[in-house]
């Protein structure tokens, strides 16, 4: 059987730096998926490449089985959604003009807006919670509110992949800990594959169901965030002593990691 979306030996560059060499994964069900690991260890590159927007140097990404090279933008972008870190909108644009493009897959170049597709953009401006902000500038907006009317662009593609790097990138913590539980909501709600780079480890433990640590351009550890998040891993990944270890609140367990120390060597 298919994934939902794969990469096959990937060898990854930025011109004549090389990122990532052979690496290979597999996404096979409906799931939030985490990739961390040390600055420039090609997290975002990986992402990049399973979103078609860098070329691989070798290997393959395959889209529903697909050579995710060969299939047409319009097909890819129906399929799968795709929000860069600090993605920025003309400031002209209101929420309702920013989220009617992710329709553009669905309309010929100059055609008009459908029935169908108004009803889409009002229904994914309401399920981010804009729907009070539906005219508002987007240059006006809190960066919380601005993360989510990029976050409806997506879910207006109608795509069951959703590529996110870094979403809660410049939010204090509460814009942060809102925006992860959304996603999860949405994920939960449409059965999503939603693939997303972070920084933040008990973010990634807390909201994600299998994590990838990405190191020196290879695949480190993947698995659950009990199998990846370990003392050991941590600081062969970042090369900090950490405490990983289980807290109890309100009759739950939660896995949570404190890194403590710098031991530079382990790198």
């Amino acid at each position: 059987m298919s994934a939902i979306l794969e990469a096959r030996k990937l060898t990854l560059s930025y011109g004549e730096k090389m990122v990532a060499s052979n690496m290979s994964l597999r996404f096979d069900k409906p799931e939030i998926v985490g990739i961390i690991g040390p600055n420039g260890s090609g997290k975002s590159t990986l992402l990049k490449a399973l979103s078609r927007l860098l070329k691989p140097v070798s290997g393959q990404v395959l889209l529903m089985g697909e050579a995710i090279e060969k299939l047409p933008r319009r097909k890819v972008a129906k399929w799968m959604s795709v929000l860069p870190q600090g993605a920025q909108a003309p400031g002209e644009f209101v929420v309702y003009d920013l989220v009617a493009c992710g329709r553009t897959p669905y309309r010929s170049s100059f055609g008009a807006f459908s029935e169908e597709d108004r009803s889409v953009i009002a229904e994914s401006i309401h399920m981010v919670g804009l729907q009070d902000l539906t005219y508002r500038r987007m240059d006006t907006l809190s960066g919380g509110e601005r993360q989510r009317a990029w976050l409806a662009l997506a879910l207006a593609q109608q795509s069951s992949i959703l590529m996110l790097d870094e979403p809660t990138t410049y939010l204090d913590v509460h814009h942060q800990l809102e925006m992860l539980k959304l996603i999860q909501r949405l994920q939960q709600e449409l059965s999503l594959t939603v693939v997303m780079v972070l920084h933040d480890l008990n973010q990634a433990i807390r909201f994600c169901h299998q994590i990838i640590a990405i190191k020196d351009g290879a695949v480190f550890a993947c698995g659950t965030p009990e199998e990846v998040i370990t003392s050991e891993n941590m600081k062969k990944l970042y090369g900090v002593e950490s405490i990983v270890t289980h807290i109890a609140y309100e009759g739950s367990s939660f896995l949570v990691c404190f890194p403590h120390n710098v031991c530079s060597a382990a790198l």
